[in-house]
């Protein structure tokens, strides 16, 4: 079959045994979409490199044409270098393959924290050499990494805000504490949407403002102690 799916290859394979692939053709072609080096092998086969995330096809005992780069399309005088080789490691790029590279593929939400901060790290590069302020890519992922810690930061928020009204309520009053306790984390939830609106608009970093619900909570938090612990 012929692969067309990596840019500036075209590639057919001929047969298949098992991990073993047979009778490669593969022309390598410029921006004009002319051949500039064409490959034949009797078998090859594919292995992936991780750390450049590429496939490598190790071609054997095949021939490698070689032509001219100015003028790809003449077949005659010095414009064609053969060679013959025993073995012939092709890289092919999986970010060529996929238009962009890994790290964009990958959502933000799906990426571990080391990935975040190493995503960050690379736009902070990009602005500073291109002399920008914050990217929308930067406020996206800034955004993700300080909302997961607001969230997990809540669980304390929250319970400084409900311990002094439930003292107030009462322990036998099961179902305003229920109630309570709803009010409560919806209006906590309430407003982390609120903020979440404004991840559009770097200007008012809402990257910082997603932490706002949390300090409300707690500033009326433990006023509502101190003012409990008077009475």
């Amino acid at each position: 079959r012929f692969i067309n799916e990596f840019p500036g290859y075209v590639i057919y394979m001929g047969d298949q045994d098992g991990a073993l692939m047979k009778d490669f053709w593969i022309w390598q072609l410029d921006e004009k979409q002319r051949v500039k080096l064409f490959l034949r092998a009797r078998e090859g086969e594919l292995e992936f490199d991780r750390k450049n995330n590429s496939l490598i096809l190790i071609l054997r005992d095949g021939t490698a044409e070689k032509r001219d780069e100015d003028n790809p399309e003449a077949l005659t005088g010095d414009s064609l270098r053969s060679l013959f080789f025993g073995e012939f490691p092709l890289e092919l790029p999986m970010d060529a393959l996929f238009g962009v590279n890994n790290q964009k593929r990958t959502k933000i939400k799906e990426q571990t924290f080391a990935q975040l901060m190493k995503a960050r790290k690379a736009e902070l590069d990009k602005e500073k050499e291109n002399g920008e302020g914050m990217s929308k890519m930067r406020m996206n992922i800034q955004m993700h990494i300080q909302k997961n810690f607001a969230m997990a930061f809540s669980v304390f928020s929250l319970a400084v805000f409900g311990v002094p009204l439930a003292i107030r309520v009462g322990r036998k009053e099961s179902y305003a504490n229920l109630a309570i306790a709803v009010v409560i984390a919806l209006t906590y939830y309430f407003l982390i949407v609120v903020v979440s609106w404004f991840e559009g608009n770097r200007s008012v970093r809402p990257d910082l403002l997603i932490w706002l619900p949390n300090i409300i909570f707690q500033v009326f938090g433990f006023i509502m102690i101190k003012n409990a612990g008077q009475h």
